[in-house]
């Protein structure tokens, strides 16, 4: 498997599609459910982070998006030197360094761009936040029952890697 990561661009959006449909479709308990978005939506999403002062980037094995990471700096001048991350990688890829990867170039990302805080949540049954402690974020807050799936209550881990 040879991955390229990279930053997304605009003809990529039927790809994304696939691959975010695919996410949402195994019913994961720690990420939020949403619905499928249609090709439009998809373009539109690829068009704002084209345009904006994040980033989206692309895991792909071949054409194929395996791994995605969203990075959205925050807007105000204040807080412009901190970005939220979201990160995500296609089941049969887990566990191969593809999240090492992604998080990894988003480090790289905000160092080229002047930000100093990458933070990110993460409900507090994902398993990626042992993933996320390894590769030095750091537990900065919970937030108790923030979010419900199917009838249940969870927390919300808050994390933050400084640079």
């Amino acid at each position: 498997m040879s991955i390229e990561i990279r930053i997304a661009k605009q003809q990529d959006a039927a790809s994304v599609h696939s691959y975010y449909s695919g996410l949402l479709d195994e019913k994961i308990p720690y990420i939020m459910d949403n619905q499928v978005p249609t090709i439009e939506e998809e373009e539109s999403f690829l068009r704002w982070f084209i345009e904006s002062t994040g980033t989206l980037l692309l895991a792909l094995d071949g054409v194929e998006v395996i791994g995605m990471l969203s990075i959205e700096r925050l807007t105000h001048y204040q807080e412009n030197h901190r970005a939220h991350i979201a990160v995500s990688v296609k089941k049969e890829c887990r566990s191969k360094g593809i999240g090492t990867q992604l998080l990894n170039m988003a480090k790289t990302w905000a160092k080229e761009n002047s930000v100093q805080s990458i933070e990110l949540e993460a409900i507090a049954i994902n398993p990626a936040i042992s993933l996320y402690k390894k590769l030095g974020y750091k537990e900065i807050g919970l937030i108790i029952n923030g979010v419900k799936i199917s009838e249940e209550y969870h927390d919300i881990v808050l994390m933050q890697y400084t640079l």
